[in-house]
């Protein structure tokens, strides 16, 4: 199984690039999402690094993207909002501790009717 990595510059860069050679998928890539002020430059992950996320997903095609980022790099809005548009691209979203599926469209021949936010005080 194909995936991206997604690695900030805070972390020690062989300790990144022993991670990404654990884990136990072909990594194709690495997104560096920030923390670029530690970086000296020439650093070496073992893997393709790329700065443009969108960019990746389309051209590396990964069939997963790998969360190896951390606080205060990437916090939980900028953390979902990337995950977000992993989602959208139909692609699962993987961290240390969680994982994210992209929801899944059965054919339905018919009308059909979505309702989101159910809950108590949604929509006021």
């Amino acid at each position: 199984m194909k995936a991206l990595a997604i690695v900030d510059g805070e972390h020690y860069v062989p300790v990144v690039r022993d991670a990404i050679a654990e884990l136990p998928y072909e990594v194709v890539g690495a997104a560096l999402v920030g923390g670029t002020e530690k970086l000296r430059g020439g650093e070496e992950y073992g893997v393709p690094l790329v700065d443009d996320l969108d960019e990746a997903l389309e051209r590396l095609r990964p069939d997963l993207v790998v969360d190896l980022s951390d606080e205060p790099v990437l916090g939980p809005v900028a953390r979902f909002r990337l995950a977000s548009r992993v989602l959208a691209a139909g692609i699962p979203y993987v961290g240390a501790d969680f994982r994210l599926d992209p929801p899944r469209f059965e054919p339905f021949h018919g009308r059909s009717l979505a309702v989101i936010g159910t809950g108590k005080r949604v929509g006021k």
